[in-house]
Protein backbone atom coordinates (compact mmCIF):
# COMPACT_ATOMS: atom_id res chain seq x y z
CA UNK A 1 0.00 0.00 0.00
CA UNK A 2 2.72 2.47 0.88
CA UNK A 3 4.59 1.75 -2.76
CA UNK A 4 1.36 2.75 -4.10
CA UNK A 5 0.54 5.77 -2.28
CA UNK A 6 4.11 6.71 -2.78
CA UNK A 7 3.77 6.27 -6.55
CA UNK A 8 0.70 7.58 -6.87
CA UNK A 9 2.18 11.32 -4.99
CA UNK A 10 4.92 11.40 -7.36
CA UNK A 11 2.59 11.19 -10.29
CA UNK A 12 0.31 13.61 -9.07
CA UNK A 13 3.40 16.12 -8.71
CA UNK A 14 4.73 15.02 -12.07
CA UNK A 15 1.71 15.94 -13.93
CA UNK A 16 1.63 19.41 -12.67
CA UNK A 17 2.62 21.41 -15.75
CA UNK A 18 4.54 24.68 -14.24
CA UNK A 19 5.61 25.54 -17.30
CA UNK A 20 7.18 28.85 -16.67
CA UNK A 21 10.12 27.14 -14.56
CA UNK A 22 13.43 27.27 -16.49
CA UNK A 23 13.77 23.61 -16.58
CA UNK A 24 10.99 22.97 -18.79
CA UNK A 25 12.37 23.93 -22.25
CA UNK A 26 11.29 23.46 -25.59
CA UNK A 27 12.38 20.26 -27.74
CA UNK A 28 12.66 19.49 -30.73
CA UNK A 29 13.45 15.62 -30.77
CA UNK A 30 13.86 12.83 -28.26
CA UNK A 31 17.84 11.79 -27.50
CA UNK A 32 16.96 8.54 -26.56
CA UNK A 33 14.80 7.36 -29.79
CA UNK A 34 15.74 9.92 -32.30
CA UNK A 35 12.28 10.91 -32.88
CA UNK A 36 10.86 14.12 -33.65
CA UNK A 37 8.25 15.94 -31.84
CA UNK A 38 5.65 18.70 -33.03
CA UNK A 39 5.70 21.82 -32.56
CA UNK A 40 5.38 23.52 -29.51
CA UNK A 41 6.75 20.17 -27.27
CA UNK A 42 8.25 20.57 -24.07
CA UNK A 43 11.08 18.62 -22.23
CA UNK A 44 10.62 18.57 -18.07
CA UNK A 45 14.51 18.20 -16.90
CA UNK A 46 13.20 19.13 -13.39
CA UNK A 47 14.95 16.22 -10.89
CA UNK A 48 11.75 14.98 -9.33
CA UNK A 49 9.75 15.02 -12.74
CA UNK A 50 12.41 12.87 -13.82
CA UNK A 51 12.44 10.83 -11.08
CA UNK A 52 8.71 10.05 -11.16
CA UNK A 53 8.59 9.00 -14.67
CA UNK A 54 11.77 6.90 -13.75
CA UNK A 55 10.19 5.28 -10.73
CA UNK A 56 6.76 4.64 -13.16
CA UNK A 57 8.74 2.63 -15.59
CA UNK A 58 10.28 0.75 -13.63
CA UNK A 59 7.55 -0.49 -11.97
CA UNK A 60 7.04 -2.05 -15.21
CA UNK A 61 10.31 -3.10 -16.62
CA UNK A 62 11.56 -4.97 -13.29
CA UNK A 63 8.81 -7.68 -14.38
CA UNK A 64 10.98 -8.40 -17.31
CA UNK A 65 14.41 -8.07 -14.90
CA UNK A 66 15.62 -4.82 -16.49
CA UNK A 67 15.84 -1.28 -14.85
CA UNK A 68 15.58 2.22 -16.81
CA UNK A 69 18.19 4.25 -17.11
CA UNK A 70 18.47 7.79 -18.67
CA UNK A 71 14.65 9.11 -18.86
CA UNK A 72 12.83 11.68 -20.73
CA UNK A 73 9.88 13.54 -20.49
CA UNK A 74 8.00 15.03 -22.62
CA UNK A 75 4.92 17.37 -22.87
CA UNK A 76 3.44 17.60 -25.74
CA UNK A 77 0.52 20.05 -27.34
CA UNK A 78 -2.78 17.98 -26.92
CA UNK A 79 -4.21 15.93 -29.71
CA UNK A 80 -6.97 18.53 -30.24
CA UNK A 81 -4.48 21.42 -30.66
CA UNK A 82 -1.80 19.41 -32.69
CA UNK A 83 -3.56 16.33 -34.27
CA UNK A 84 -0.25 14.79 -32.99
CA UNK A 85 -1.76 10.86 -31.02
CA UNK A 86 -0.13 7.86 -30.11
CA UNK A 87 -0.82 6.55 -33.76
CA UNK A 88 1.72 9.34 -35.06
CA UNK A 89 4.75 8.85 -32.27
CA UNK A 90 4.16 5.19 -33.16
CA UNK A 91 4.98 5.59 -36.79
CA UNK A 92 7.69 7.79 -36.06
CA UNK A 93 9.27 5.14 -33.99
CA UNK A 94 8.54 3.17 -36.42
CA UNK A 95 10.15 5.20 -39.52
CA UNK A 96 13.23 5.11 -37.10
CA UNK A 97 13.87 1.65 -36.88
CA UNK A 98 12.46 0.94 -33.65
CA UNK A 99 10.16 -2.06 -33.09
CA UNK A 100 6.86 -0.86 -30.13
CA UNK A 101 5.64 -3.67 -28.36
CA UNK A 102 2.66 -2.53 -26.19
CA UNK A 103 2.22 -4.47 -22.76
CA UNK A 104 -1.04 -6.84 -23.25
CA UNK A 105 -2.38 -4.98 -19.45
CA UNK A 106 -2.19 -1.62 -20.56
CA UNK A 107 -1.33 -0.61 -24.20
CA UNK A 108 -0.14 3.02 -22.74
CA UNK A 109 3.14 1.75 -22.29
CA UNK A 110 5.28 -0.19 -24.73
CA UNK A 111 8.68 -1.45 -24.78
CA UNK A 112 11.14 -0.35 -27.52
CA UNK A 113 13.47 -2.48 -29.43
CA UNK A 114 16.49 -1.42 -31.98
CA UNK A 115 18.95 -4.27 -32.61
CA UNK A 116 20.17 -5.18 -29.44
CA UNK A 117 18.98 -1.43 -28.01
CA UNK A 118 15.71 -1.33 -25.56
CA UNK A 119 13.53 1.41 -24.28
CA UNK A 120 10.57 1.76 -22.77
CA UNK A 121 7.67 4.50 -23.73
CA UNK A 122 4.22 5.85 -21.56
CA UNK A 123 1.71 7.94 -23.68
CA UNK A 124 -0.84 9.38 -21.58
CA UNK A 125 -3.42 12.15 -23.50
CA UNK A 126 -4.75 14.46 -21.13
CA UNK A 127 -7.70 17.30 -21.98
CA UNK A 128 -4.82 20.22 -22.75
CA UNK A 129 -1.53 18.28 -23.59
CA UNK A 130 0.23 14.99 -24.07
CA UNK A 131 2.43 13.55 -21.51
CA UNK A 132 5.35 11.21 -22.96
CA UNK A 133 8.08 9.09 -20.73
CA UNK A 134 10.89 7.21 -22.52
CA UNK A 135 13.38 5.38 -20.55
CA UNK A 136 16.54 3.93 -21.94
CA UNK A 137 16.99 0.56 -20.75
CA UNK A 138 20.20 -0.17 -18.12
CA UNK A 139 20.76 -3.89 -19.92
CA UNK A 140 18.92 -6.67 -22.28
CA UNK A 141 15.10 -7.30 -20.94
CA UNK A 142 14.52 -10.97 -20.01
CA UNK A 143 11.48 -11.82 -22.24
CA UNK A 144 11.47 -16.03 -21.83
CA UNK A 145 8.05 -15.36 -20.22
CA UNK A 146 6.41 -13.44 -23.15
CA UNK A 147 4.19 -14.96 -26.13
CA UNK A 148 4.19 -13.78 -29.32
CA UNK A 149 1.94 -12.51 -31.36
CA UNK A 150 0.51 -15.03 -34.08
CA UNK A 151 1.14 -14.56 -37.86
CA UNK A 152 -0.42 -16.71 -40.78
CA UNK A 153 2.67 -18.02 -41.24
CA UNK A 154 4.27 -20.60 -39.29
CA UNK A 155 7.51 -20.13 -41.20
CA UNK A 156 8.04 -16.51 -40.79
CA UNK A 157 9.96 -14.66 -37.75
CA UNK A 158 8.10 -13.44 -35.47
CA UNK A 159 6.71 -9.99 -35.41
CA UNK A 160 7.66 -9.01 -31.88
CA UNK A 161 10.69 -8.91 -29.31
CA UNK A 162 9.14 -12.32 -27.95
CA UNK A 163 11.15 -15.35 -28.49
CA UNK A 164 8.35 -18.34 -28.67
CA UNK A 165 7.44 -19.49 -31.95
CA UNK A 166 4.41 -18.78 -33.70
CA UNK A 167 1.30 -21.50 -33.78
CA UNK A 168 0.18 -24.05 -36.97
CA UNK A 169 -3.53 -24.40 -37.22
CA UNK A 170 -3.96 -28.13 -36.97
CA UNK A 171 -7.21 -29.85 -39.69
CA UNK A 172 -10.44 -29.14 -38.81
CA UNK A 173 -11.76 -31.21 -36.30
CA UNK A 174 -15.25 -32.97 -35.65
CA UNK A 175 -17.63 -30.79 -34.00
CA UNK A 176 -17.21 -30.34 -30.29
CA UNK A 177 -18.97 -29.11 -26.96
CA UNK A 178 -16.92 -25.58 -27.70
CA UNK A 179 -19.60 -24.58 -30.26
CA UNK A 180 -19.70 -23.98 -34.16
CA UNK A 181 -16.76 -22.32 -34.30
CA UNK A 182 -14.25 -23.87 -36.69
CA UNK A 183 -11.07 -24.39 -35.10
CA UNK A 184 -11.07 -25.91 -31.45
CA UNK A 185 -7.06 -26.78 -31.81
CA UNK A 186 -3.84 -25.21 -31.98
CA UNK A 187 -0.26 -26.70 -33.05
CA UNK A 188 2.14 -24.26 -31.64
CA UNK A 189 6.16 -24.84 -33.22
CA UNK A 190 7.55 -25.42 -29.87
CA UNK A 191 5.50 -28.42 -29.37
CA UNK A 192 2.90 -27.02 -27.17
CA UNK A 193 -1.07 -28.10 -28.37
CA UNK A 194 -4.14 -26.02 -26.69
CA UNK A 195 -7.21 -27.88 -26.68
CA UNK A 196 -10.30 -26.75 -25.18
CA UNK A 197 -12.23 -28.19 -22.64
CA UNK A 198 -15.27 -26.94 -20.71
CA UNK A 199 -14.13 -24.88 -17.99
CA UNK A 200 -10.42 -24.26 -19.06
CA UNK A 201 -8.04 -24.55 -22.19
CA UNK A 202 -5.61 -27.65 -21.41
CA UNK A 203 -2.11 -27.12 -22.82
CA UNK A 204 0.23 -30.53 -23.53
CA UNK A 205 3.71 -31.07 -24.40
CA UNK A 206 4.84 -34.79 -24.07
CA UNK A 207 4.29 -35.83 -20.11
CA UNK A 208 3.34 -31.88 -18.87
CA UNK A 209 0.13 -30.54 -19.18
CA UNK A 210 -1.16 -26.85 -18.14
CA UNK A 211 -5.00 -26.31 -17.28
CA UNK A 212 -5.83 -22.63 -18.14
CA UNK A 213 -8.75 -21.43 -16.24
CA UNK A 214 -11.33 -19.42 -17.03
CA UNK A 215 -10.67 -15.50 -15.40
CA UNK A 216 -12.59 -15.46 -12.44
CA UNK A 217 -13.64 -11.86 -10.51
CA UNK A 218 -12.13 -11.21 -7.32
CA UNK A 219 -14.40 -10.55 -4.18
CA UNK A 220 -13.24 -9.56 -0.77
CA UNK A 221 -12.91 -13.13 -0.13
CA UNK A 222 -10.49 -13.84 -2.68
CA UNK A 223 -8.88 -11.18 -2.22
CA UNK A 224 -8.30 -12.38 1.69
CA UNK A 225 -7.39 -15.55 1.21
CA UNK A 226 -4.68 -15.11 -2.43
CA UNK A 227 -3.40 -17.80 -4.19
CA UNK A 228 -4.84 -20.19 -1.38
CA UNK A 229 -8.56 -19.15 -2.53
CA UNK A 230 -8.39 -21.19 -5.90
CA UNK A 231 -6.30 -24.25 -4.59
CA UNK A 232 -8.59 -24.99 -1.76
CA UNK A 233 -11.87 -24.19 -3.53
CA UNK A 234 -11.57 -25.54 -7.12
CA UNK A 235 -8.22 -27.48 -7.54
CA UNK A 236 -8.55 -29.66 -4.28
CA UNK A 237 -11.62 -30.99 -5.35
CA UNK A 238 -10.15 -31.84 -9.10
CA UNK A 239 -7.65 -33.55 -7.48
CA UNK A 240 -6.44 -35.61 -4.49
CA UNK A 241 -4.09 -33.35 -2.56
CA UNK A 242 -1.57 -34.91 -0.89
CA UNK A 243 0.71 -32.20 0.01
CA UNK A 244 0.78 -28.77 -0.18
CA UNK A 245 3.53 -26.43 0.28
CA UNK A 246 5.19 -23.15 -0.85
CA UNK A 247 8.26 -21.56 -2.87
CA UNK A 248 8.74 -18.03 -0.84
CA UNK A 249 12.47 -17.95 -1.23
CA UNK A 250 12.38 -16.57 2.14
CA UNK A 251 9.69 -13.76 1.65
CA UNK A 252 7.94 -12.98 4.91
CA UNK A 253 5.73 -9.75 3.91
CA UNK A 254 2.57 -11.40 2.71
CA UNK A 255 2.21 -8.51 -0.47
CA UNK A 256 5.39 -9.70 -1.80
CA UNK A 257 5.39 -13.52 -1.94
CA UNK A 258 5.27 -15.11 -5.41
CA UNK A 259 1.27 -16.35 -5.88
CA UNK A 260 2.96 -19.78 -5.97
CA UNK A 261 1.58 -23.20 -4.32
CA UNK A 262 2.70 -27.20 -5.23
CA UNK A 263 2.26 -30.36 -3.91
CA UNK A 264 2.10 -33.80 -4.71
CA UNK A 265 -1.33 -35.19 -5.70
CA UNK A 266 -3.16 -38.17 -7.37
CA UNK A 267 -5.30 -37.10 -10.44
CA UNK A 268 -8.60 -38.74 -10.56
CA UNK A 269 -8.68 -39.18 -14.29
CA UNK A 270 -5.70 -41.18 -14.33
CA UNK A 271 -5.39 -42.80 -10.94
CA UNK A 272 -1.64 -41.58 -11.27
CA UNK A 273 0.56 -39.43 -8.91
CA UNK A 274 1.54 -35.82 -10.17
CA UNK A 275 2.71 -33.22 -9.05
CA UNK A 276 1.24 -29.82 -9.22
CA UNK A 277 2.26 -26.32 -9.81
CA UNK A 278 -0.07 -23.70 -9.24
CA UNK A 279 0.27 -19.99 -10.25
CA UNK A 280 -2.60 -16.85 -10.27
CA UNK A 281 -2.17 -13.67 -11.40
CA UNK A 282 -4.82 -10.46 -10.37
CA UNK A 283 -5.10 -7.47 -12.22
CA UNK A 284 -8.66 -5.29 -13.17
CA UNK A 285 -10.30 -6.82 -10.37
CA UNK A 286 -10.00 -10.82 -11.97
CA UNK A 287 -8.14 -13.41 -11.24
CA UNK A 288 -6.37 -15.60 -13.72
CA UNK A 289 -5.31 -19.12 -12.61
CA UNK A 290 -3.18 -20.94 -13.78
CA UNK A 291 -1.93 -25.18 -13.29
CA UNK A 292 0.49 -27.37 -14.29
CA UNK A 293 0.21 -30.99 -14.25
CA UNK A 294 3.57 -32.81 -14.11
CA UNK A 295 4.44 -36.68 -13.15
CA UNK A 296 6.69 -34.82 -10.76
CA UNK A 297 8.86 -32.23 -9.17
CA UNK A 298 11.83 -32.34 -11.43
CA UNK A 299 9.56 -32.67 -14.73
CA UNK A 300 8.19 -29.46 -13.28
CA UNK A 301 10.87 -27.33 -12.59
CA UNK A 302 13.06 -28.41 -15.67
CA UNK A 303 9.89 -27.29 -17.89
CA UNK A 304 9.03 -24.22 -15.50
CA UNK A 305 12.76 -22.97 -13.84
CA UNK A 306 10.74 -19.69 -12.70
CA UNK A 307 7.71 -21.16 -11.80
CA UNK A 308 7.82 -19.24 -8.62
CA UNK A 309 9.13 -15.91 -9.97
CA UNK A 310 6.67 -13.09 -9.09
CA UNK A 311 7.66 -11.27 -12.51
CA UNK A 312 8.73 -13.37 -14.63
CA UNK A 313 7.03 -16.92 -14.09
CA UNK A 314 6.87 -19.36 -17.40
CA UNK A 315 3.43 -20.83 -16.00
CA UNK A 316 2.13 -17.42 -15.86
CA UNK A 317 3.02 -16.71 -19.33
CA UNK A 318 1.35 -19.90 -20.69
CA UNK A 319 -1.32 -18.34 -20.57
CA UNK A 320 -0.56 -16.80 -23.75
CA UNK A 321 -1.22 -20.32 -25.17
CA UNK A 322 -5.17 -19.66 -24.86
CA UNK A 323 -4.95 -18.32 -29.02
CA UNK A 324 -7.06 -20.12 -31.43
CA UNK A 325 -7.50 -19.62 -35.43
CA UNK A 326 -10.36 -17.66 -37.14
CA UNK A 327 -12.29 -18.72 -40.08
CA UNK A 328 -14.42 -16.52 -42.30
CA UNK A 329 -18.14 -18.41 -41.13
CA UNK A 330 -16.98 -17.76 -37.32
CA UNK A 331 -16.93 -14.00 -37.58
CA UNK A 332 -20.86 -13.45 -39.33
CA UNK A 333 -22.30 -11.42 -36.66
CA UNK A 334 -21.55 -8.17 -34.68
CA UNK A 335 -19.07 -7.84 -32.18
CA UNK A 336 -18.69 -5.32 -29.77
CA UNK A 337 -15.97 -3.52 -27.14
CA UNK A 338 -14.80 -1.02 -25.25
CA UNK A 339 -12.89 0.66 -22.59
CA UNK A 340 -12.99 3.40 -19.64
CA UNK A 341 -10.49 5.10 -17.30
CA UNK A 342 -10.64 7.75 -15.32
CA UNK A 343 -8.12 9.87 -12.77
CA UNK A 344 -8.80 12.13 -10.01
CA UNK A 345 -6.25 15.04 -9.76
CA UNK A 346 -5.25 16.86 -6.49
CA UNK A 347 -2.94 19.69 -6.10
CA UNK A 348 0.18 18.24 -4.26
CA UNK A 349 0.74 21.34 -2.54
CA UNK A 350 -2.85 22.04 -1.10
CA UNK A 351 -4.64 19.14 -1.76
CA UNK A 352 -7.56 20.90 -3.72
CA UNK A 353 -9.26 18.31 -6.06
CA UNK A 354 -8.65 19.81 -9.77
CA UNK A 355 -11.08 17.44 -11.79
CA UNK A 356 -11.50 14.31 -13.27
CA UNK A 357 -9.58 13.40 -16.38
CA UNK A 358 -11.37 9.87 -18.12
CA UNK A 359 -11.47 8.62 -21.49
CA UNK A 360 -14.27 5.83 -23.06
CA UNK A 361 -14.46 4.12 -26.48
CA UNK A 362 -16.55 1.62 -27.97
CA UNK A 363 -16.31 -0.33 -31.08
CA UNK A 364 -18.50 -2.28 -32.81
CA UNK A 365 -17.79 -4.74 -35.83
CA UNK A 366 -20.01 -6.65 -38.35
CA UNK A 367 -19.36 -9.09 -40.50
CA UNK A 368 -21.78 -10.74 -42.71
CA UNK A 369 -22.13 -13.41 -44.93
CA UNK A 370 -21.05 -12.14 -48.31
CA UNK A 371 -17.45 -11.00 -46.63
CA UNK A 372 -18.22 -7.58 -46.29
CA UNK A 373 -17.83 -5.65 -42.95
CA UNK A 374 -18.91 -2.17 -41.15
CA UNK A 375 -17.49 -0.73 -38.28
CA UNK A 376 -18.71 1.97 -35.71
CA UNK A 377 -16.05 3.63 -33.38
CA UNK A 378 -16.96 6.58 -31.02
CA UNK A 379 -15.72 8.00 -27.43
CA UNK A 380 -14.64 10.97 -25.52
CA UNK A 381 -11.67 12.07 -23.60
CA UNK A 382 -10.30 14.61 -21.49
CA UNK A 383 -10.90 16.42 -18.38
CA UNK A 384 -14.87 15.88 -17.09
CA UNK A 385 -16.73 18.96 -18.18
CA UNK A 386 -14.58 19.62 -21.02
CA UNK A 387 -14.55 16.05 -23.21
CA UNK A 388 -13.17 15.55 -26.72
CA UNK A 389 -15.95 12.99 -28.97
CA UNK A 390 -15.10 11.14 -31.83
CA UNK A 391 -17.22 9.18 -34.22
CA UNK A 392 -15.73 6.97 -37.21
CA UNK A 393 -17.79 4.52 -39.39
CA UNK A 394 -15.47 2.21 -41.82
CA UNK A 395 -16.93 -0.20 -44.28
CA UNK A 396 -15.55 -2.71 -47.08
CA UNK A 397 -14.59 -6.04 -48.41
CA UNK A 398 -12.89 -8.32 -45.27
CA UNK A 399 -10.24 -10.60 -46.57
CA UNK A 400 -9.94 -13.32 -43.57
CA UNK A 401 -7.43 -16.45 -43.15
CA UNK A 402 -6.15 -18.12 -39.87
CA UNK A 403 -4.83 -15.71 -38.06
CA UNK A 404 -5.29 -12.41 -39.77
CA UNK A 405 -8.27 -9.96 -41.51
CA UNK A 406 -7.35 -7.22 -44.38
CA UNK A 407 -10.24 -4.60 -43.78
CA UNK A 408 -9.82 -1.61 -46.69
CA UNK A 409 -11.36 1.34 -46.57
CA UNK A 410 -10.33 2.59 -42.78
CA UNK A 411 -9.10 5.54 -41.71
CA UNK A 412 -8.68 8.07 -44.74
CA UNK A 413 -9.35 5.13 -46.77
CA UNK A 414 -6.47 2.96 -46.10
CA UNK A 415 -6.31 -0.86 -45.76
CA UNK A 416 -5.47 -2.39 -42.42
CA UNK A 417 -3.73 -5.52 -42.21
CA UNK A 418 -4.60 -7.37 -37.98
CA UNK A 419 -3.27 -10.18 -36.29
CA UNK A 420 -6.38 -11.98 -35.25
CA UNK A 421 -7.04 -14.64 -33.44
CA UNK A 422 -9.91 -16.04 -30.60
CA UNK A 423 -9.56 -16.44 -26.35
CA UNK A 424 -11.16 -18.50 -25.04
CA UNK A 425 -13.33 -17.49 -22.01
CA UNK A 426 -15.93 -18.42 -20.05
CA UNK A 427 -19.34 -18.67 -21.95
CA UNK A 428 -18.02 -17.85 -25.52
CA UNK A 429 -14.95 -16.41 -27.48
CA UNK A 430 -13.30 -12.98 -27.27
CA UNK A 431 -12.10 -11.58 -30.88
CA UNK A 432 -8.70 -9.63 -30.26
CA UNK A 433 -7.58 -7.58 -33.13
CA UNK A 434 -3.88 -6.34 -33.06
CA UNK A 435 -3.03 -3.63 -36.04
CA UNK A 436 0.20 -4.79 -37.70
CA UNK A 437 1.34 -1.60 -38.48
CA UNK A 438 0.25 0.46 -35.33
CA UNK A 439 0.66 -2.13 -33.10
CA UNK A 440 -0.80 0.20 -30.45
CA UNK A 441 -4.54 0.13 -32.08
CA UNK A 442 -5.98 -3.40 -30.56
CA UNK A 443 -9.60 -4.09 -29.98
CA UNK A 444 -11.06 -7.11 -27.91
CA UNK A 445 -14.59 -8.02 -29.26
CA UNK A 446 -17.42 -10.21 -27.80
CA UNK A 447 -20.21 -11.56 -30.36
CA UNK A 448 -23.51 -9.34 -29.80
CA UNK A 449 -26.63 -11.56 -28.53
Amino acid sequence: MYKNCYLSFMLILLTMSLLAQNKVVPVDYSTITGIRLPEDSKQDKRGLSVAAARILLNDESKKNKSEIGETEVFILPSEKASGYSSGNIIKALEDKGWEVLPLAHDNKYGWLKKGNEFAMIYFSTEANVTNVYIGKIKSQPVFDSAVTAVTNNPTTKPDTISIKQEPTVAPVPPPTSSGTFTFDRTNWDDGWISTIQNNKVVVTKGPVKVYIYFPIQHDDETRRQGRDYFWDNYIAKEFRIQTKQYQDKGEVIGSLKPPYIEGQAVDPATGKNCFLGFYVTSGSGIMYPTLVVAPDANTLWANFPNANDNYNSEIAAMRGYNKFAIAESDLTGTWKGGDFGAMNYYNAYTGRYQGMSAVASSDEFTFNADGTYSSKHSGASGMVGNMRTYSQNYKGKATVSNWEIILPGRYEGKTSTYYAYFEIVNGGRVLHLQDKQYKGMTYALVRKQ
